[in-house]
């Protein structure tokens, strides 16, 4: 049964009713305007749309697996990156530097003397077989002398002179018949041997180098010794052969990238300049493993390029395009109509321009500064290169270490002794004059034939009286070198004639060096010198 209100319960009912829906109604309205959202008109709206459609433009590569972006990738602030640190500074290595006490030593120190000893009994052994018993073994005095005409005529800048013409009596050199005959010169030329070549065809099936194989290994492993690498660029006609792959290994995809791999082992923190058959996305990746970076030009059908780059339609002269990833950065530059010029780098983030008229960007200018280190190398050798004319490729590598070891040898007397002939101008002509002489000098004090030249009988005969320095003026012309005639305060020696008088005197003969008092010498003037 229903409860009965009376009436006055009924009206306290809806009097509180009442109260109630007013509370709760300014409720809403307080919960209303807290949760009113904060409208944007439509300018602001359609200006974040367009900033959000304005973000990094992508580029697929062609084969579909790299994606590059037209920003850089943001740059950390810290520590260089590893592959931009050093870890070798360059110069000559300890080992060298304690080894260069001459210049001869510090040739050795890439020719090696158990070199030159293989290389001797590798000649006796094929001159055996080719003379029979009517064969002399020669000495290690004499090959050494053979190298030091070599190098010798490559400072005369005669090495593409037949040797008839250097063992000349009217037009030749003194010292070349001073040191052996010109059958002598020949018979070292044909017989001069690297292996022996009763087991040359076993080694040649599978090994195109076997000729000069060993030395060759034993050479190469000197270089990073004593200085630094580059990387192979064939801009000349070296005679070389190209060993190509082993007969029983397969086809061997990705050459470049290989060579390029174990050539730069263990040079971390260094940075490698390729040309574009090296230069490659993974070979980047693969360096920046070992820390180190790659700069180099690529071609334009490699597969992880995107086509935005490689199309110049439409494109304005000295226009630049980018393209990055986390690691690398591609740039296309035009340095003139339909001329695309394309390079990867691992070692560049910043799209930088330098202040030339020509636009051309800073990783262009990283590239240019640090490219061709092989062609200047040739262009320097070949200047005295003792490179002769041979059928033989054998000995056109053999000519080829010779030049090369001298000048690495230059480089490293000249950062040991950086006051060495600090002022001349032509400081690498008589490193290898010096050099020459000194190889030829103790064959020819050896030497028991006499020359039948006068010119050579004399040399030979001071060189054994005296020693090498007699052979100075002989050599070749000095541009830059004083005469040596003349008084000298600085020192005096004792005369060469009249040794047993115990006479000092400060005058050396003009032409063979030696000390000469006055009672043995003739003043001539200037004139009737000539």
């Amino acid at each position: 049964m229903a409860k009965r209100y009376s009436t006055q319960e009924t009206l306290d009912y809806l009097l509180q009713s009442s109260d109630k829906e007013g509370t709760e109604t300014v409720s809403e309205e307080e919960d209303l305007t807290e949760a009113e959202p904060n409208y944007m008109d439509e300018d602001e709206e359609a200006e974040d749309d367009s900033e959000e459609r304005e973000g990094p433009e992508t580029f697929p590569s062609k084969n579909r697996e790299i994606l590059w972006t037209s920003i850089p990738p943001p740059q950390t602030q810290g520590r260089a990156r590893a592959e931009e640190v050093r870890k070798i500074a360059p110069g000559p290595t300890r080992y060298a530097t304690v080894r260069a006490e001459d210049i001869k030593s510090t040739f050795e120190l890439f020719f090696t003397s158990s070199m030159q000893q293989k290389l001797l009994d590798m000649t006796n052994l094929e001159g055996q077989r080719v003379f029979g018993e009517g064969w002399a073994n020669i000495e290690h005095e004499e090959i050494q002398a053979f190298i030091g005409l070599l190098i010798l005529a490559g400072v005369l800048k005669s090495h593409n002179e037949s040797a008839v013409s250097l063992w000349d009596s009217e037009m030749g050199r003194a010292i070349f018949r001073a040191t052996m005959s010109l059958n002598k010169f020949k018979q070292l030329t044909r017989i001069l041997r690297f292996d022996d070549k009763r087991s040359r065809a076993m080694r040649r099936e599978h090994d195109k180098l076997a000729p000069i194989r060993q030395m060759w290994e034993d050479w190469v492993k000197r270089l990073p010794l004593m200085c630094q690498k580059n990387l192979p660029n064939m801009a000349l006609r070296y005679g070389l052969v190209y060993t190509g792959k082993p007969p029983e290994m397969p086809r061997e995809i990705n050459l470049g990238r290989r060579i390029v791999l174990d050539m730069m082992d263990g040079f971390q923190g260094h940075i490698v300049t390729c040309d574009n058959f090296f230069t490659s996305y993974t070979l980047g990746t693969e360096l920046l493993k070992k820390k180190i970076g790659m700069i180099g030009t690529i071609r334009k059908n490699k597969p992880e390029l995107p086509s935005a780059l490689t199309n110049t339609r439409g494109r304005a002269i000295y226009s630049s395009l980018f393209a990055f990833t986390e690691t690398h950065a591609i740039v296309s530059y035009l340095p003139k109509k339909s001329k695309n010029v394309l390079l990867m780098s691992t070692v560049h983030s910043d799209p930088a321009l330098s202040e030339r008229d020509d636009q051309k960007l800073q990783m262009i200018l990283s590239y240019n500064s640090t490219k061709g280190g092989v062609d200047n190398l040739d262009k320097i050798v070949a200047t005295y290169t003792c490179r002769r004319k041979t059928a033989r490729w054998p000995m056109a590598v053999f000519y080829n270490m010779v030049d090369v070891s001298a000048y690495n040898a230059f480089v490293i007397w000249r950062e040991v002794n950086p006051s060495w002939r600090q002022d001349d101008s032509f400081r690498r002509r008589h490193f290898l004059e010096d050099l020459g002489r000194a190889f030829v000098c103790p064959f020819i004090q050896s030497r028991r034939h006499i020359p039948r030249t006068p010119a050579s009988h004399q040399l030979m005969k001071k060189v054994q009286e005296c020693d090498e320095d007699a052979v100075s003026s002989m050599a070749g012309p000095s541009p830059a070198r004083p005469s040596p005639s003349g008084p000298s305060p600085a020192k005096r020696w004792r005369c060469k004639i009249c040794l047993p008088q115990d006479l000092k005197m400060g005058t050396i003969c003009s032409r063979c060096h030696i000390p000469i008092c006055k009672r043995h010498s003739v003043v001539i003037c200037e004139n009737c010198n000539l």
